[in-house]
Formats: C-alpha cells, structure tokens, sequence
C-alpha cells in the first residue's frame, strides 16, 4: 500500500499547477499506475469492488482509517 500512496501523492503536492498540468500528471500516474505490475493484484481486486481498492478517472486507489477517519489513499 505505500507504493500507492506515494503515487498518489503526486496529484495533491503541486496546489500552484495550471490545470492542464495536473491532467497531464494524473494521466501519467494512470498510466504509470497500470504498467506497474506489482499493482496487477490491486487493479483485480479494485475490478471486483473488493479489499477497499477502487478505481476513480483510471487512478487506483484504496481506503483506509487514519485515526479513526476513513480516507482515499
């Protein structure tokens, strides 16, 4: 799950970003993100709607608590 939230991480830290860059920067994590295939797994289960993985815009995420709030990672 780590590898997944430091992709993810990407589409959040650059707040100053034209919109047209953060598109470009979510297709490359989508792209990234599926060509990657220690998250073949992550994708299948998302797929099934299970394990708190889901896909949103073709971005892999999954959910978790952070102290006690549950969150898209």
């Amino acid at each position: 799950m780590t590898r997944l939230v430091a992709l993810t991480t990407v589409l959040h830290y650059r707040a100053d970003c034209d919109k047209s860059k953060n598109v470009a920067d979510a297709e490359q994590l989508a792209l990234e993100q599926q060509n990657d295939k220690s998250l073949v797994l992550c994708f299948s289960l998302a797929k099934r709607g299970k394990a708190g993985y889901f896909i949103r815009d073709g971005i892999l995420y999954g959910k978790d608590k952070i102290l006690g709030h549950e969150v898209d990672i």
